[in-house]
């Protein structure tokens, strides 16, 4: 049969052309998560509100005053509780992960959720949020790490 481009699998009207078509949605769907998730980690930001649970916990004040230590540390960031900002993060505990377990996630709009099991959990993730991020002449920026963590 021989080597037929894309470009011809999508102008005949076959099967081909219907498996050609959707593999060009998936990849077009795929490049746009792909780039926002990108632009989600590229850009600084010079302001991130924390959120923090209703009645937080010690270990989840002690985590957002760890957290905003270090980031007006080492960036000219602002970090506040009220108001809007760039980046929204995202404190939570639901106990599922796994004892001192958590999981951070970054979506789309550049928001982080940090989910600890416990409280110790949530303090695992902001540090391990704090060691991926970083700063430069444009701000804050998350780091690219996402995923769940739990110590064995």
């Amino acid at each position: 049969m021989g080597v037929l481009l894309f470009s011809q699998l999508v102008a005949k009207r076959s099967p081909a052309r219907a498996i050609a078509m959707n593999i060009r949605s998936i990849l077009s769907i795929h490049g746009v998560f792909l780039a926002m998730k990108c632009y989600a980690f590229a850009v600084g930001v010079g302001s991130i509100r924390l959120v923090l649970p209703v009645n937080p916990p010690p270990l989840a004040v002690k985590a957002a005053q760890l957290f905003t230590d270090r980031v007006t540390q080492q960036c000219e960031a602002r970090v506040i509780t009220s108001g809007d900002a760039p980046i929204r993060i995202y404190f939570e505990i639901k106990p599922r992960i796994g004892r001192e377990g958590f999981r951070i996630s970054v979506l789309s709009n550049g928001n982080v959720h940090i989910v600890g099991n416990d409280e110790r959990g949530l303090l695992y993730g902001v540090g391990k949020l704090l060691r991926t991020a970083y700063c430069d002449d444009k701000g804050f920026h998350v780091g690219s790490w996402q995923g769940v963590s739990v110590p064995e």
